[in-house]
């Protein structure tokens, strides 16, 4: 008869006490993982926008280079950035810029004065 009280007692589920610990370990695990997840996308973001100003930075001094100035300043990147150089329509030449770089951690276009 202990046996049969035994093994009804033992398909009964978990106890708190184990649902606790489990509980408790979750919560350890992501008080570790997610700030390190919020770290490396901030740091992706700042590492994003570095590049992005890297490649407006090298887009204006081919310009310069092929026009004798820079382009004029009108609050965006300035469209002659996306013209072939020279100011052309020749196909055979890539512009600057294929595409208008943004900030990555504000999510806006760059501002050129």
């Amino acid at each position: 008869m202990s046996q049969a009280s035994y093994d009804a007692r033992s398909e009964r589920g978990f106890t708190l006490v184990e649902l606790m610990v489990v509980v408790a370990i979750i919560a350890l695990l992501a008080a570790i993982i997610i700030p390190n997840y919020v770290h490396s996308r901030a740091s992706a973001a700042v590492a994003q926008s570095e590049a992005n100003l890297k490649q407006i930075a090298t887009a204006l001094e081919l310009y310069r280079t092929d026009n004798q100035q820079y382009p004029p300043a009108n609050g965006l990147v300035t469209p002659a950035l996306f013209a072939p150089p020279g100011g052309g329509t020749s196909t055979g030449v890539n512009p600057y810029l294929t595409a208008t770089p943004y900030n990555a951690l504000g999510h806006q276009q760059y501002t050129y004065t």
